[in-house]
């Protein structure tokens, strides 16, 4: 059964479920995400008439029980659809799993300045 998840749903469902979490070495940000196959996820993106506009690999953690984190790659990707202004962020892990990290609306290229660039920089 294939299961269709609207985008407006899957910001809910990640807006509602953040838990931060803090170690002694760093601070860690706990969230309930919804995932699935990639595919399937790929099959709502579509539906949205979104289309891939960036991707970028990684490391990230995968917690494999309660008590173990390991390594492993990573796959994130920025999908928007440029007509509508809604876009999505994408994470895949090396099983096939995808997870929607974020959705939204109101997509917009950047053109001001950089403002993680120093201030003795040009930042036009």
């Amino acid at each position: 059964m294939k299961k269709i998840i609207s985008i407006s749903i899957l910001a809910l469902l990640l807006c509602s479920s953040m838990l931060v979490a803090q170690s002694r070495e760093l601070m860690k940000l706990q969230i309930n995400i919804p995932c699935d196959k990639t595919e399937e996820l790929y099959n709502v993106l579509n539906n949205y008439g979104m289309q891939l506009l960036a991707l970028g690999q990684g490391v990230m953690n995968i917690q494999v029980d309660a008590n173990t984190t390991v390594l492993g790659d990573g796959l994130v990707e920025f999908f928007v659809n440029q007509e509508t202004g809604s876009y999505g962020i994408v994470i895949t892990n090396p099983n096939g799993i995808s997870c929607m990290a974020l959705a939204g609306s109101s997509f917009e290229p950047y053109a001001g300045k950089r403002p993680y660039l120093p201030l003795s920089e040009d930042n036009g």
